[in-house]
């Protein structure tokens, strides 16, 4: 089961970004390129972070964007950055 929402397409380790901004398009990127949503889920979910705040961040070091459109299919991604990527600025 969870090799049907992970995969190497959607997965990615030890990515430089210069803001949670970029992280999460980075992230969303993976998702589009494997086809999975539309690029404009990256969008909605940069818009959901600049509306509701930071509540995706569920740990320290660990943030679960997400938006409230369409998917082509259920998925997840996983980026791992390489540098520290605040959502509080």
């Amino acid at each position: 089961m969870i090799e049907k929402l992970f995969n190497e397409q959607t997965v990615a380790v030890d990515v430089q970004v210069k803001d949670w901004v970029e992280a999460i398009k980075f992230g969303g990127n993976l998702l589009v390129e494997s086809d999975a949503v539309e690029t404009e889920y990256i969008d909605a979910m940069i818009e959901n972070v600049k509306k509701m705040g930071q509540y995706i961040v569920i740990a320290p070091g660990l943030a679960m964007p997400h938006a409230r459109t369409w998917c082509e299919k259920n998925c997840y991604g996983f980026t791992k950055t390489k540098n520290t990527c605040s959502f509080w600025s």
